[in-house]
């Protein structure tokens, strides 16, 4: 029963010791990473540099253009009722399934002048807003700004016509054709060089703990004291760097004796 015991305890011992090598404080890992601050820094420079090339000879630029249309189905020809309002917002439900069918994508691409057969590639570029009014916001993004405006207003004229047609609405007017873009609305230069930055340097520090936690190298009196459970009594100094420049002082004396 003793013997069991010990080993039990002597198991624990060895259990402790094995746990203890990986056991780092909060203060430990701050320490570490302020002492190779440098790297974290250096890191985040390069992955800003590489984030702002990317960006600038790299990406391609890309333009939204924006139609608008309002959806009202009007029961009575009278004036329009509550009725008719909360119809027209079950209908906008209806419309946003029907605007991304591949008959519209069809006949978007034949309106302005393209094969109708990759009508595929504008699932993709065309996007709905999520309000709850009976306005509907559809954009389209292109790496070509005219098209981008060709395409949405296409969108908006189509989806229109096919909504009167099948699903039986009164009228969708529309309210705003799209526009040009004067200006990209990605990527963003700053939001891609601060993402970088960050993403930099969290993963330089993660390597930089990573590294230490896994470094078992003996380097101070406290790693002594963690890998073999004893206190460090004393130590004796490395004086051999001392000596070392007065025997380079000897051999370069010797030497310009010799040459003499």
């Amino acid at each position: 029963m003793n013997a069991e015991n010990n080993k039990f305890i002597l198991g624990s011992g060895l259990e402790t010791e094995e746990k203890s090598k990986y056991e780092v404080t909060i203060g430990e890992l701050i320490a570490v990473i302020m002492s190779k601050l440098w790297i974290l820094i250096l890191v985040g420079l390069i992955a800003a540099v590489g984030a702002y090339f990317y960006t600038a000879e790299l990406a391609t630029p890309m333009y939204r253009s924006t139609a608008r249309v309002y959806i009202l189905n009007r029961q009575s020809s009278m004036a329009t009722s509550i009725n008719d309002l909360n119809s027209a917002v079950t209908l906008k439900d209806d419309f946003k399934i029907l605007i991304k069918s591949n008959e519209v994508y069809r006949q978007v691409l034949t309106t302005v002048g393209e094969d109708p057969a990759n009508y595929k590639t504008l699932g993709g570029q065309i996007s709905l807003d999520n309000n709850e009014t009976r306005f509907v916001d559809i954009t389209v993004t292109d790496k070509d700004p005219v098209r981008a405006k060709l395409l949405v207003d296409a969108f908006a004229k189509v989806s229109r016509k096919m909504a009167i047609e099948i699903m039986g609405v009164e009228d969708i007017t529309i309210e705003e054709l799209g526009e040009i873009p004067s200006a990209p609305s990605s990527p963003v230069m700053s939001t891609n060089i601060i993402l970088a930055v960050l993403a930099g340097v969290v993963i330089s520090a993660a390597i930089v703990v990573l590294v230490h936690m896994f470094n078992d190298n003996v380097r101070t009196t406290e790693d002594i004291e963690k890998a073999l459970g004893v206190c460090v009594l004393g130590s004796i100094p490395d004086i051999s760097m001392l000596r070392r420049p007065k025997n380079k002082s000897k051999k370069s004396a010797k030497k310009k004796a010799s040459r003499k």
